[in-house]
């Protein structure tokens, strides 16, 4: 099964966690917001998390290039984990370009082998 997931706006690379005055460490709120975005996005295409082995194609469209290919990456899988699959341990193939658009998105295609963990 293939599923199709396209994120409008820009993407947002995957930001360091920061250490709070009271000592814990914490997701910075644009990652969190972003990785809310991707997950609320896939939850329209993909209605539970699926329990198989699962490739990922990352298509990453953005004005200029800016931040790290793997930032992007981080953030993206990390937004799918709970709705896409139930844990990224279960992707066992990734493939990611980043390109130039003046139409901010991200594509994902999410392909499932039926094959349990």
């Amino acid at each position: 099964m293939l599923y199709k997931v396209v994120v409008p706006g820009k993407p947002v690379p995957k930001e360091r966690a920061r250490l709070s005055k009271q000592g814990k460490m914490y997701t910075p709120a644009k990652t969190k917001k972003y990785e809310e975005l991707i997950r609320k996005t896939a939850y329209l295409i993909i209605e539970q998390p699926l329990t198989g082995h699962v490739s990922v194609d990352i298509k990453i469209y953005t004005w200029r290039l800016t931040g790290d290919i793997d930032n992007y990456i981080k953030s993206i899988l990390d937004g799918l984990a709970g709705v896409a699959y139930k844990n990224d341990l279960q992707v066992t193939a990734l493939s990611a370009k980043r390109y130039i658009s003046d139409i901010e998105r991200v594509e994902i295609d999410i392909t499932e082998d039926k094959r349990e963990i």
